[in-house]
């Protein structure tokens, strides 16, 4: 369940949970949609665009929301209920947070303040664009760098260990084969 939240720019957030209730008469949904009980099972929250300047701390509320997507905005700080979000597994955002320190990534941040599940592991393009946008420091590239040096070559070891296990069932089958003809020669 995604929701895109029909912010006008500019707006303030207290007139989210109006708006919320607004959108949602217009498209048909449940009345109470409001009520942030309602909103438990929700997914996918877009807010992106909306020159927002801070997110309620209800948002910590959401339990279940995977997609966060906070881009275009004029966020100054995170609320810490932000680390209640435990099935977080993509954020998407731009800003600059004062409450954190200057080298205190985004990741960082989220595990200070209770963590998430947002993947620590960095594919190598996404890594660079971090580190691009100041998101990811010089330790934590080398770091993760060094992590997935270590996992392509656990991955390597287990494919080894693929191919050793599809080489024994091919022998396995050619000598089934083998004693399969045998009988075969045996009963004609």
């Amino acid at each position: 369940m995604g929701l895109f939240v029909p912010f006008k720019k500019g707006e303030k957030i207290e007139n989210w949970e109006i708006r919320l209730k607004s959108w949602a008469e217009r498209k048909g949904v449940s009345n109470n949609f409001g009520d942030r009980n309602k909103l438990i099972n929700l997914q996918k929250l877009v807010l992106g665009g909306k020159n927002l300047r801070e997110l309620p701390s209800e948002i910590g509320n959401l339990q279940n929301l995977q997609t966060l997507y906070l881009w275009n905005n004029e966020l100054r700080e995170l609320p810490p209920e932000i680390g209640n979000l435990q099935n977080l597994k993509k954020l998407s955002f731009s800003g600059k947070f004062t409450e954190r320190n200057s080298s205190e990534t985004i990741l960082d941040f989220f595990i200070r303040v209770g963590g998430t599940n947002i993947e620590k592991k960095f594919s190598l393009s996404a890594m660079f664009n971090y580190r691009s946008k100041g998101l990811l420091t010089e330790e934590q590239e080398e770091r993760e760098l060094e992590i997935l040096q270590s996992e392509n070559e656990v991955l390597r070891s287990k494919l080894s260990e693929l191919q050793e296990k599809l080489d024994l069932i091919e022998k396995e089958k050619q000598e089934t084969d083998e004693i399969v003809a045998r009988i075969g020669e045996n009963f004609f």
